[in-house]
């Protein structure tokens, strides 16, 4: 996290609300707080200060989409059936499906938010997911704790 710092000026405050600059403390127009930038799908987010996670609302659907792939692959259906009915391309189906195959700690962590906010489908798509849950635990929980 780096520092931010935005100072208001005393004047233009005490003329915005219509009250004697001379009564206004300057040290209360400051503030100060941590803040880091969050890559997102639709451009960057300034997070400032400590802030309470939320869940990454397009990871979440595609977690939900891969479980749901995952249930017509155990019912028989190819990728190419399940891409064709879904109207996407099967390498995109392929790619996301493993999100379902992640540890039932890291798929929990998605859901309730409690995780970077790097963690986005692009970056598990892009990773090369272990297969074994307590290597996939090791490797973005260690995310986790750096963060």
């Amino acid at each position: 996290m780096q520092p931010i710092q935005i100072s208001l000026s005393k004047s233009q405050f005490a003329d915005s609300y219509s009250i004697k600059d001379c009564s206004i403390n300057e040290g209360a127009l400051i503030f100060e707080n941590a803040f880091t930038f969050s890559r997102r799908s639709q451009g960057v987010k300034i997070v400032i200060g400590e802030t309470q996670s939320e869940p990454n609302h397009n990871l979440l659907i595609c977690l939900k989409e891969a479980r749901t792939w995952i249930e017509e692959l155990k019912k028989g259906r190819s990728i190419a059936q399940i891409a064709k009915a879904e109207n996407r391309p099967a390498d995109q189906i392929r790619k996301r499906i493993r999100l379902g195959l992640l540890s039932p700690v890291i798929q929990s962590r998605i859901v309730t938010g409690d995780h970077p906010h790097n963690w986005t489908p692009t970056m598990f798509v892009q990773s090369q997911i272990p297969l074994q849950w307590s290597d996939q635990e090791q490797m973005f929980l260690a995310m986790v704790t750096k963060a």
